[in-house]
């Protein structure tokens, strides 16, 4: 069984209980309102209220997104089951690692929360690629994520000195980076007819744009193979050659 088949088999068993779990929904209803000031800070930024993509939207346990925005989303998981549990209307059934579903320059904000642990550090240097493709001049790129080493199915941890230092050599321009953002909540209602009591944890936050004037630029080998490399994940200057001359 395929990679793919593993985490789409995976995540729609999951879909279910990260409804009906009650602890996994304070826990994520606790990160919620954090997530959402920084998504309510991005959008009057983006241009002409263009739409905003989801990946790894998942069954919209995660409210991140007001109601008043919530049509201007299109949620993209690799699980039909998430989707199909999600209230988002605009929904895509794909991964989030290969070319993306979506029209060139058509996306005002790209967000993935929690997600970008779960994709290789080659395929970070393939969707960085294709946030640039689907994004409009001046558009945004949100991650938001915990660096941590404990879940199924993850494949690379979450770094924001090294998210910002691709994104550099690719032509983005950098927003915001934090690390180790402690959030904590008491006792408060998530505006979706939800109370929550306390939570704690911390999270990691990386923003950045598509400059007016992006002009796309080729990443070397050895820039590619340093980022991939620092903690050992496929680790193979040659494997990263193959990726670079052989396709994604």
């Amino acid at each position: 069984m395929s990679l793919e088949q593993q985490s789409r088999e995976y995540w729609n068993k999951k879909a279910p209980e990260w409804v009906d779990q009650k602890p996994l929904a304070e826990l994520a209803s606790a990160v919620q309102h954090y997530v959402k000031n920084y998504v309510n800070d991005i959008l009057p930024t983006i241009p002409d209220n263009f739409p905003i993509l989801d990946l790894g939207t998942g069954s919209g346990t995660n409210k991140y997104f007001d109601e008043s925005i919530i049509s201007r989303v299109i949620g993209l998981d690799i699980s039909d089951e998430m989707l199909r549990l999600n209230i988002i209307e605009k929904k895509v059934n794909s991964v989030m690692n290969k070319t993306l579903p979506i029209k060139d320059n058509s996306i005002g904000l790209i967000t993935s929360i929690f997600t970008m642990r779960y994709q290789s550090r080659i395929d970070h240097i393939k969707m960085f690629d294709e946030f640039a493709r689907v994004l409009v001049p001046g558009g945004r790129i949100l991650l938001i994520d915990a660096n941590n080493n404990n879940y199924d199915l993850q494949l690379s941890t979450f770094d924001v000195d090294q998210y910002a230092e691709i994104c550099h050599a690719y032509g983005y321009t950098l927003i915001n980076t934090q690390k180790d953002k402690t959030f904590s909540t008491g006792g408060y209602h998530d505006g979706w007819g939800n109370t929550y009591g306390e939570q704690r944890g911390y999270i990691n936050v990386f923003c950045a744009t598509k400059p007016i004037d992006f002009k796309p630029r080729d990443l070397s080998d050895q820039q590619i193979f340093k980022y991939v490399n620092p903690v050992g994940y496929e680790a193979d200057i040659i494997r990263v050659r193959e990726m670079r001359h052989g396709g994604f």
